[in-house]
């Protein structure tokens, strides 16, 4: 399984109305398309710190899950997606950027350094990880 997730940027505040709408559209069009198995799709939450943003400052994000770097492929082709697009970039202008990965998982190394340090997401915290056996033995 993978996925591609988008981060979607208008240029413009948007109403909820039409950012509700915009989602709903991609959803059914990337449903539709049978290459798609999995859509979820949120709001930005915004915070202060959004204002130092270097590239820009979401308005969502939505995340399809695929079979395979072939379906993947099938999804920029899915017939209508182009016109799709076109549509919602003539009345609201935004940007995209994207990635494409395998499943995001917690970490599983309980290590500050090491090659498994990028396994996942760590702990915000030292006091929220659980100890290592460096803790242990010391």
């Amino acid at each position: 399984m993978l996925n591609h997730t988008m981060i979607v940027s208008f240029d413009q505040p948007i109403p909820d109305a039409e950012l509700d709408q915009y989602l709903k559209d991609i959803e059914n069009q990337m449903l539709g398309s049978g290459r798609v198995e999995t859509f979820a799709a949120r709001r930005h939450i915004r915070v202060p710190a959004d204002d130092h943003s270097p590239v820009f400052v979401a308005s969502a994000i939505i995340q399809l899950g695929v079979a395979d770097v072939d379906a993947l492929n099938a999804v920029f082709t899915v017939p209508g997606t182009e016109e799709l697009i076109q549509r919602w970039q003539s009345r609201h202008p935004y940007q995209v950027v994207w990635t494409n990965h395998e499943a995001l998982s917690p970490c599983q190394s309980t290590t500050a350094d090491g090659p498994d340090r990028w396994q996942g997401v760590r702990p915000a915290h030292p006091a929220a990880r659980q100890p290592s056996r460096r803790d242990v033995d010391a």
